[in-house]
């Protein structure tokens, strides 16, 4: 679950940069109130918003996934455990995966 946040985290991160720089090379991009005589948004804008809106999901999932698994990996610290158990004519070792 951890390593599912970081990898939205980063993604939606990195989303929100390429939207913001797509914005900083758009010449049409309209401004924050609405005109009627702005020009028509170019693709470089349209990109940006596109961008922009996909970001905020992954941003919103990423950060309490990686909250989360984070959590548990604090709470249950051990993943594997070694052990060594008695048979007939010796012993056998092994590891025990520990799911969460």
């Amino acid at each position: 679950m951890r390593n599912s946040g970081v990898v939205l985290t980063i993604l939606g991160s990195g989303m929100f940069g390429a939207a913001i720089s797509f914005f900083a090379r758009s010449h049409a991009c309209p401004g924050p109130f609405f005109d009627f005589f702005a020009p028509r948004p170019d693709e470089d804008c349209s990109i940006g918003y596109g961008l922009l809106l996909g970001s905020f999901p992954l941003l919103g999932l990423g950060i309490p996934f990686w909250a989360v698994g984070q959590h548990r990996i604090n709470r249950y610290p051990q993943r594997a455990q070694l052990f060594i158990t008695p048979v007939t004519g010796g012993a056998a070792a092994g590891v025990r995966l520990i799911n969460f």
